[in-house]
């Protein structure tokens, strides 16, 4: 089965991208389009949906969760390796504590569908929590420890569940923990990148830290990345995709949107790669010609 992907996207009904057919099974994933490896999406707009339609804030997180459900479904079905989901900061605890036991109750409610889900287990995803489990209550904490125990040797696609996370509070326990091994810190020959992310949350036992990040989504109009995966998601060309949507607004089209703005990012950072690439290589060849005696005066010009 196929479906067209009609891209409306400006107001005047014009495309940016051409049409793609896109076809729904895991299998044959998206044709002719990057797939990001690592989609990181901050689920924003819950409570602003619930007052525009008149509604409690804790319906609008009860259906924000059903869009969660599905956007897995969708990271799944597109060929995704790694979903990020930002469910709960700890800016969060600032909230009201009646929302905050909404949420929490919202969240061990979907935890224990996971773990009931059959598919879970038969499409190989590994459900993990990245965040201070010492802040969450005993109850969630039990449930969050059953999802990744009965889960933690799939690894057909890794969801994290960012819950009680803040992208500061990651670095600041990943470097107490690496304290520990100050000497080899102290190593300047030592190239501590991979150790950081070691070191990050799950933990540092984890077999699969959480990869660099490559598309980050979010909902709700709002342009601040709110210490979300600090480490991860800066320093290698993530692309920051923006929906004026609410969380329980975003629809299918809209991922697919998302992924076709990664894909044309991703051929434009290509291409300026392989130019570069062919710049360097191009100096390189002149710098030796002009060591064996041959050199043109205006050439280094072209690489300015």
């Amino acid at each position: 089965m196929t479906t067209t992907l009609p891209h409306s996207y400006f107001s005047d009904g014009r495309s940016p991208f051409p049409e793609k057919k896109i076809k729904e099974s895991r299998s044959d994933r998206f044709r002719d389009v990057y797939i990001p490896r690592h989609i990181a999406v901050i689920m924003d707009g819950n409570r602003r949906y619930a007052g525009k339609h008149g509604i409690a804030a804790g319906a609008g997180h009860r259906m924000g969760t059903k869009t969660t459900s599905r956007i897995i479904e969708w990271a799944y079905r597109a060929g995704v390796s790694c979903l990020t989901v930002y469910a709960f900061s700890t800016e969060n605890f600032n909230r009201k504590d009646e929302e905050i036991r909404t949420i929490f109750s919202l969240l061990t409610e979907k935890l224990d569908q996971l773990i009931r889900d059959e598919k879970i287990m038969k499409r190989g995803l590994c459900v993990r929590v990245i965040g201070d489990l010492s802040l969450l209550p005993e109850g969630i904490v039990g449930t969050i420890r059953e999802i990744e125990e009965k889960t933690k040797d799939n690894d057909r696609m890794f969801v994290n569940i960012a819950l009680a996370y803040g992208g500061r509070q990651d670095l600041v326990s990943a470097f107490r923990k690496m304290s520990e091994a100050s000497a080899e810190m102290n190593d300047p020959g030592k190239d501590l990148r991979e150790e950081i992310r070691k070191n990050l949350w799950p933990s540092p036992e984890c077999r699969n830290p959480v990869p660099d990040v490559d598309l980050v989504i979010r909902t709700g109009g709002e342009l601040r990345t709110s210490n979300f995966l600090s480490w991860q998601a800066n320093g290698n060309r993530a692309v920051f995709y923006v929906s004026e949507k609410m969380w329980p607004e975003f629809g299918l089209l809209d991922f697919k949107r998302a992924i076709m703005a990664y894909s044309v990012a991703g051929r434009a950072g290509k291409k300026h790669d392989e130019k570069r690439k062919r710049f360097i290589r191009e100096f390189l060849e002149n710098e030796q010609k002009k060591q064996s005696g041959w050199h043109h005066t205006d050439s280094w010009k072209r690489y300015l």
